[in-house]
């Protein structure tokens, strides 16, 4: 069978057809990025972590001298949950109980809400993100003791003056509430105002040349 010139036309061409939808078709695959937010009571604020993505963290202040901080990672996203640690730092000598070992997660995407239990409370001389690992010489302790700044040997600046929790989110949702007890400062019952982190998606298409 002989293919006529037109034919070989025709060919040609629908090669070239073939090829230039490929190329658009590879050039036209969307781009998903992700944007992380947080809301609640206190003072935002950013910081790259250990990510290349920036977080965003959320500053309570519960008196003049003690904070709860809470930040979200990034990085280090696992399938089935996503780290959040809540931090309690000090500048004063004031004391910090917490009255329930628990943080109450809630979620659109929970058919109710969960409870996680604190297992242990992470001592360290500064703070650090989720997407970090845990500063050289942290020490762990029970959930029941007192949240209290520690001074060095020699007198100097105090140090363990941070003191984290580290949640784990079940499923990883798009927005979740982190909800703490109650916490006795030097004596006094104080609310912690809940926190709801936010994961919103963007979707773009680069540019064809």
């Amino acid at each position: 069978m002989r293919m006529t010139n037109g034919s070989r036309q025709l060919s040609s061409r629908a090669k070239s057809i073939l090829s230039v939808a490929v190329v658009l078709l590879t050039a036209c695959v969307p781009v998903v990025s992700y944007e992380y937010d947080v809301k609640g009571q206190g003072d935002k604020s950013e910081s790259g972590g250990c990510s290349p993505t920036t977080e965003v963290r959320l500053t309570t202040h519960l008196t003049r001298a003690t904070d709860a901080v809470f930040w979200g990672s990034v990085e280090r996203l696992h399938h089935s949950h996503r780290i959040v640690s809540i931090s309690f730092t000090f500048t004063d000598d004031e004391a910090v109980y917490l009255t329930t070992p628990e943080v109450t997660v809630t979620s659109n995407a929970y058919a109710k809400p969960h409870v996680v239990p604190i297992s242990g409370v992470r001592r360290s001389s500064r703070l650090n993100s989720p997407s970090c690992d845990p500063p050289d010489g942290s020490s762990f302790q029970r959930p029941d003791q007192p949240l209290r700044r520690m001074q060095a040997q020699d007198g100097d600046a105090a140090t363990d003056s941070v003191f984290t929790i580290d949640i784990a989110v079940p499923d990883n949702p798009a927005q979740f509430t982190i909800q703490l007890s109650p916490v006795q400062v030097n004596g006094r019952i104080i609310e912690v105002p809940p926190v709801t982190f936010l994961r919103q998606s963007s979707v773009s298409f680069p540019a064809i040349m």
